[in-house]
């Protein structure tokens, strides 16, 4: 069976300069202007596994991001580490997006390509590292998802997944199609090979602003989001401390009580 895989990649400001990444004062989103771009760490490890899967399965490799127009050589880096085509959502009305606005960003284009039978991503990424986006894209698609995996075995139309949970290794089987959220232990990324690079440059970039998506521009971006950054405010200089000993439960209710999130109803 030939595999129809798609990879959500993320476009980051370069780690290395991220003392130069600011705050709008009045969207209170970050300004990455001026800032040379990379693909998110976890997301080459994504690429990896959709590339290796497809050298062994035979098939075809799509990546899609979302971002401002430096994210475009990103995706050209991801067509010369395996990818056969490109997606590139732009457009001012994707600006500002929470996880919620970008997975339905990202949901539409998979609608207007068809839905493929794997999906992959890095499980956080560098800039936002929420691990939201992934399962919430899956969710709008309606197909069943792996957090966090480190290691998968493809079998026709079946894939064997090892992910890693807060209770340790989860080993289960999907049925195609499916979402997998990817971790650095999954893969060794490969390097740019100069033969590569140079073919991909005549690989397809589709470009598609909002218009092109089938999802309202309401439902998109900042306009779209769920959470809004309501205030900013800097931390008060000092070392006050306050030590609260006791037994944990003592001790939990009144951290509880100090920082009036009580919600339990037994008390308090």
């Amino acid at each position: 069976m030939s595999l129809r895989i798609a990879v959500l990649l993320k476009s980051v400001p370069d780690p290395k300069l991220w003392h130069r990444v600011t705050i709008d004062p009045v969207t209170r989103t970050l300004r990455k202007e001026g800032i040379p771009r990379v693909i998110s760490p976890l997301d080459r490890n994504a690429l990896e596994a959709a590339a290796s899967l497809k050298e062994k399965h035979g098939g075809e490799v799509t990546v899609i991001c979302m971002g401002s127009s430096g994210a475009k050589e990103n995706l050209r880096e991801a067509l010369a580490l395996g990818a056969d085509r490109a997606v590139f959502l732009s457009g001012g009305t994707f600006g500002g997006a929470d996880s919620l606005a970008t997975a339905r960003a990202l949901s539409a284009a998979l609608q207007k390509l068809g839905i493929p039978d794997l999906i992959f991503c890095g499980a956080v990424s560098y800039y936002g590292s929420t691990g939201q986006v992934g399962p919430q894209v899956a969710q709008m698609l309606g197909i069943n998802h792996f957090s966090s995996a480190r290691k998968f075995v493809y079998d026709g139309n079946m894939l064997t997944v090892e992910s890693v949970t807060d209770g340790g290794v989860l080993v289960a089987r999907g049925r195609l199609p499916l979402l997998l959220t990817v971790l650095r232990e999954a893969n060794k990324p490969r390097g740019l090979r100069l033969s590569e690079t140079v073919k991909a440059r005549r690989k397809e970039i589709l470009e598609w602003s909002p218009a092109d998506l089938p999802v309202s521009g309401a439902q998109l971006g900042l306009e779209g989001s769920g959470t809004r950054m309501i205030d900013l405010l800097p931390p008060t200089p000092g070392k006050d401390a306050e030590i609260i000993e006791g037994e944990p439960e003592v001790v939990a209710r009144e951290i509880l009580r100090k920082i009036s999130v009580w919600t339990c109803g037994t008390g308090g």
